[in-house]
């Protein structure tokens, strides 16, 4: 998982980000109407986050550890958008090539739920599903 919200402050803004890897079941939906977060960061080994402040007055940039704890937040979708993509690609480059296999489906959403004890449904955004999708990379032998 990896997030990155930003709150604006009479000067500035906060900037909290994080990423860790999430137990399976964590996150569930098999299609982008209706998918649900449920975790408690604080209770992941592996999880790290940041949170900074910045000053537009001052020009000044302040950074701890973010709080960590309860994640539940739902998207629903609301159709206002939606995507279906069908995709094989296959990129080359110097030292290693990566082959990307992509079925997804993705919709405009709403969201509801407590982000670390605040309310996000002020947020929106896009919700997604992957289905068998797959990427390979492939180094090349070093001569």
């Amino acid at each position: 998982m990896f997030f990155d919200t930003f709150q604006q402050t009479s000067d500035g803004i906060i900037d909290t980000f994080a990423s860790g890897q999430i137990p399976d079941g964590s996150l569930q939906g098999d299609d982008p109407a209706h998918v649900v977060l449920d975790v408690d960061t604080s209770q992941l080994t592996n999880f790290i986050s940041s949170s900074c402040t910045f000053s537009f007055v001052t020009f000044t940039e302040t950074c701890r550890p973010a709080p960590t704890g309860l994640i539940h937040v739902e998207w629903r979708q609301v159709r206002a958008t939606t995507t279906h993509t069908s995709l094989d690609m296959q990129q080359t480059f110097f030292q290693f090539r990566i082959s990307t296999h992509q079925v997804s489906d993705s919709a405009s959403a709403a969201l509801s739920g407590s982000f670390f004890g605040l309310d996000p449904s002020d947020g929106g955004g896009e919700v997604g599903v992957n289905h068998g999708s797959t990427i390979e990379i492939d180094r090349f032998p070093r001569h």
